[in-house]
């Protein structure tokens, strides 16, 4: 179950990938936002597709690291 209720997940994911790639210098998978958020995976494949029809991430290829901030 996830802590999050609805439309706050959209954008800890946001906040999340901004910065995990800031610390590391590369981007997180789906399954370390789900670990680092404390959700499932499937909610944050979901958050990430919205999050790219705000056209604030591009997902250049369904590659696991593969993001691109707007």
């Amino acid at each position: 179950m996830s802590k999050y209720k609805k439309g706050q997940l959209t954008p800890a994911v946001y906040d999340f990938i901004v910065n995990f790639n800031s610390e590391f210098g590369f981007f997180p998978t789906e399954r370390e936002i789900a670990d680092g958020l404390g959700t499932v995976q499937c909610s944050v494949r979901y958050a990430i597709q919205k999050l790219s029809t705000e056209k604030k991430i591009k997902r250049p290829s369904a590659k696991s690291r593969s993001f691109i901030i707007l």
